[in-house]
């Protein structure tokens, strides 16, 4: 019989750090207040923006103005309240183009209940989302060309 060693927990920070420039989201953590205080490598690979400069609360720029005001609501309510935060909206590539992205936050919580940070995720979902419109597109389109023939059809 062989005897099997445990492992020790890894507790570099280096491989947490790796790890998360694996994902293929892009992963942040903020403080309590919201501010954002980490990017993995992702971020900066897809924006083309250094990380520095999307850090604390200056990340808006690159979501697509449209989107802006509702984002912003929504982080901010889910802040105040502590509550996990999901909502979708485009964000800028960096060759300008815009795709929309899941985004998803949870409230880290210390042993009383404090909200120490926040972890999320940015996924991509522009394509499912663009079929998802061309699907809905394509049914009022058959929707109204059935409602308003002058002959009838007959669905077999």
């Amino acid at each position: 019989m062989h005897s099997v060693t445990p492992r020790r927990p890894v507790t570099n920070p280096l491989h947490y750090r790796l790890a998360l420039d694996a994902l293929p989201q892009l992963v942040w953590v903020a403080g309590p207040d919201g501010t954002i205080e980490y990017l993995n490598r992702r971020c900066a690979e897809y924006t083309g923006v250094a990380l520095d400069d999307l850090l604390g609360w200056d990340w808006g720029w690159v979501v697509h103005p449209s989107d802006l005001p509702e984002t912003l609501r929504q982080w901010n309510a889910s802040v105040r309240a502590g509550t996990p935060h999901e909502i979708e909206y485009r964000l800028r590539r960096r060759d300008g183009e815009y795709r929309w992205f899941l985004v998803r936050g949870e409230p880290v919580r210390d042993a009383d209940g404090k909200i120490v940070r926040w972890v999320g995720t940015c996924t991509d979902v522009d394509e499912a989302k663009r079929l998802t419109d061309q699907l809905r597109a394509t049914r009022m389109l058959f929707r109204a060309l059935v409602e308003r023939a002058d002959d009838g059809f007959v669905l077999a």
